[in-house]
């Protein structure tokens, strides 16, 4: 600096850790100067903290070697200490540390401790055993608060709702619900089948659900008889053979149509629609034959031979088909 300068550019004070350092006041004088940096402790806080609340702060330096503690707030179920911690160059924060009591929750089942089962305070859930089965019966274990001193926890028991399914040839007639208390259930009506007389199977209720089937006992035809026992039929000619089935409203069955002679009478297997041909100069039998639709088999009468009806079907010529005939083939034809 020169004589008469007032101020120069001072470098910053070295770092000093803990400490804040300055330059004094000066003076520029003729001959030079000495300017001696002092340092000024700086001052930190320790915040003393309980589950996340202030409970007090204590003030200290770098020469501080301890500082006096507020008391760790009393905490129920818990004992507490401050954490461990260390005077430095820093604000710190000091957290409170509680150490949880351990208490005991006693699981009981039908009058009968299960299990009893460690925990702390502040623990919020524990591992619960399974509840000891009770056949149809769901066992539960209640919603529970563990709570210093310890607790009991008392399983109970629903019963299990089961269901009865009733079914008539593999469909669902109705449904019912019922449990192991239950002693009765009300049951839907066997649905009417024709030819059949129904009812529920035997079932008892149980632990499970049940499927009850309708069984129906079949009533066998006794007879069959045909619209039509003769026919005497034109070239061409058509007809429709129709069965009846003694007794009435029987189902499950079918009726097969056969001819003893094709060319002279033939007919159609499932409708029975019989049919004048071309070459037949003389008769057939054609014979209904009773089938059973669920083995596909000919029903026996109380004879033991097949249940069937016959139709004897006499062929001819009408007198213009003669004349058509014996023209375009001629005699030897006919």
């Amino acid at each position: 600096y020169r004589t008469g300068q007032k101020s120069i550019s001072l470098p910053d004070v070295p770092k000093k850790e803990g400490y804040e350092g300055h330059w004094p006041s000066y003076s520029l004088s003729v001959g030079g100067i000495t300017i001696v940096a002092f340092y000024v402790p700086i001052e930190y806080t320790a915040t003393f903290k309980a589950d996340g609340k202030t409970v007090g702060t204590v003030k200290f330096t770098v020469e501080s070697e301890t500082i006096t503690e507020p008391d760790v707030p009393k905490k129920e179920g818990y004992t507490g200490k401050w954490e461990t911690y260390t005077l430095k160059a820093e604000n710190i924060t000091v957290n409170a540390v509680y150490e949880p009591m351990i208490h005991y929750a006693s699981c009981v089942a039908d009058g009968t401790e299960i299990a009893r089962i460690p925990y702390r305070t502040g623990q919020k859930s524990i591992s619960l055993p399974d509840v000891p089965k009770k056949e149809g019966y769901e066992g539960h274990w209640p919603s529970y608060s563990l709570s210093v001193g310890g607790i009991t926890i008392v399983a109970f028991y629903v019963p299990i709702e089961y269901t009865a399914t009733f079914k008539a040839d593999g469909k669902t007639v109705g449904t019912v619900k019922f449990t192991v208390e239950t002693t009765k259930i009300t049951e839907p009506a066997v649905p009417k089948k024709d030819g059949y007389t129904g009812k529920w199977e035997t079932y008892t209720l149980k632990a499970s659900d049940i499927t009850v089937n309708a069984v129906y006992t079949r009533i066998l035809p006794t007879g069959i008889t045909l619209n039509k026992t003769s026919l005497s039929m034109r070239y061409k000619d058509k007809f429709d053979l129709k069965y009846t089935l003694a007794p009435e409203g029987l189902s499950g069955y079918k009726v097969v149509y056969k001819t003893s002679n094709a060319s002279v009478a033939a007919v159609d297997a499932t409708s029975g629609q019989v049919t004048a041909k071309l070459k037949g100069k003389g008769s057939a039998v054609i014979t209904a034959t009773v089938v059973d639709t669920l083995t596909d088999q000919p029903v026996k009468g109380a004879d033991g031979k097949e249940l069937s009806a016959t139709c004897n079907v006499g062929v001819s010529l009408s007198f213009i088909q003669k004349i058509i005939v014996y023209v375009l083939f001629g005699w030897i034809w006919y």
